[in-house]
């Protein structure tokens, strides 16, 4: 389970998905919690950037392409292997922008899943080069104006041999 050099994704249609990806591609809680939970190990957050970064071509409204913006990269971790790689996305200067650069290395949980953060509906799902599924969703973190597109991917090998338990 290792993390391939770079990442091209494009959108793709949920029914096309691999039946071991569609669980975690539709998780409706902390992807972090439920590896913890489906594997028995807290995966370890590992930075891959965390900065000044440019959106997407094909990311929803408000991102606009090409816009500058803040993004922490991360993998989580078991041991050396990836299960999960992650983009937030947030505006440059933004209020959600300082609590990321903030997080360090906690997962980003702690800012979504606590009381007065939403998900906004219709999650936009994705597929990699390198055959990892995953999903975009746009949410509105408590106390903040701007929102946070996160996109997180899942490792094919992980998926395959983990089904998300809670």
């Amino acid at each position: 389970m290792t993390l391939p050099p770079s990442f091209t994704t494009r959108l793709v249609d949920l029914d096309t998905a691999p039946a071991a990806a569609l669980p975690w591609m539709t998780l409706d809680q902390s992807a972090t919690a439920t590896i913890r939970a489906t594997t028995g190990t807290l995966p370890q957050v590992q930075i891959l950037h965390s900065g000044d970064s440019v959106t997407d071509a094909w990311l929803p409204t408000p991102w606009e392409v090409n816009h500058p913006c803040f993004a922490r990269h991360i993998s989580l971790n078991l041991g050396q292997h990836a299960c999960l790689i992650g983009r937030s996305i947030a505006q440059a200067d933004g209020e959600v922008a300082t609590l990321l650069k903030g997080l360090g290395t906690r997962p980003l949980a702690e800012l979504l899943f606590k009381d007065g953060s939403t998900a906004l509906p219709e999650p936009i799902y994705l597929v990699s080069d390198q055959g990892w599924f995953g999903r975009a969703v746009q949410w509105q973190v408590a106390g903040c104006a701007d929102p946070l597109l996160l996109i997180e991917l899942f490792n094919p090998e992980f998926v395959s041999r983990y089904a998300p338990t809670a």
